[in-house]
């Protein structure tokens, strides 16, 4: 891609890493929500 301004290629970068940070969060999220069922299944099989 070629940017004709400087302004246009900072306003698609700020774009793309809003983007990667929402992934990593959701990430993130999905991963807590995994290792708590696991907690919860562990706990299951104890009892």
């Amino acid at each position: 891609m070629v940017y004709k301004t400087t302004l246009e290629a900072c306003k698609a970068l700020n774009k793309a890493g809003r983007e990667l940070f929402d992934e990593i969060a959701r990430a993130l999220r999905l991963e807590k929500i995994y290792n708590f069922l696991k907690r919860i299944l562990k706990q299951d099989k104890k009892d």
